[in-house]
């Protein structure tokens, strides 16, 4: 997957690979005490991930530590100090930021934008959590956009689950020829058409 990235070089010192690799587990550093301290203090924060007009400081070994995709880049640009992230909203990067650091993903997040960061960044269990969320609120108002979520990450039960409640609530029922649900762009023109002739029939009747 390719990512729409920005760097700004300057001397900094990196944590190698391998003392990333051999990190205690997060669940576990929340039980340290010293971990907690370095973690909790802005001083040690040694990276910095510019979104849209906000800066986050970080602990470049802590996002390494979460992230896969962010540990390969660090890896790959010991140089860098700031990264710019141009393909992300505020919001979304707030909710992954906040749960690095051990916030728990509020309910009043959005999850389709969660997901698909956590998605991107590779930090599985944030991606479970937005999951299991979306799962189970999935409505008639956002069910075409997970749907559009989970075709985009594979995801099938996602996919499944919005279809059903789009087939259900939607279109009240009637059977949808199945291929619909990973060809989303043909079921986004037939929920139109739908809206569509509604707004008519109800123009008519008013008239």
């Amino acid at each position: 997957m390719s990512h729409n990235l920005e760097f700004n070089s300057s001397p900094v010192f990196f944590f190698g690979a391998k003392s990333i690799q051999n990190l205690p587990k997060l669940s576990n550093i929340t039980k340290c005490d010293c971990l907690q301290k370095i973690f909790a203090d802005a001083a040690f924060k040694d990276f910095t991930i510019n979104v849209g007009e906000s800066s986050f400081k970080i602990h470049k070994v802590l996002f390494a530590a979460k992230s896969q995709t962010l540990s390969e880049i660090f890896k790959n640009n010991p140089e860098v100090q700031e990264l710019n992230l141009n393909d992300i909203s505020e919001v979304a990067f707030k909710a992954m930021y906040d749960f690095i650091y051990g916030e728990e993903l509020a309910k009043d997040a959005n999850h389709i934008e969660v997901f698909a960061a956590a998605a991107r960044f590779k930090i599985d269990d944030l991606k479970e959590n937005a999951g299991k969320f979306l799962l189970d609120n999935i409505n008639e108002n956002n069910a075409y956009n997970v749907l559009v979520l989970s075709n985009k990450f594979n995801h099938e039960e996602l996919r499944k689950k919005a279809f059903k409640v789009i087939q259900d609530k939607i279109f009240l029922d009637r059977k949808l020829n199945e291929n619909l649900a990973k060809e989303h762009q043909k079921l986004k023109e037939l929920i139109d058409v739908k809206k569509l002739f509604e707004q008519k029939f109800a123009d008519f009747n008013l008239n």
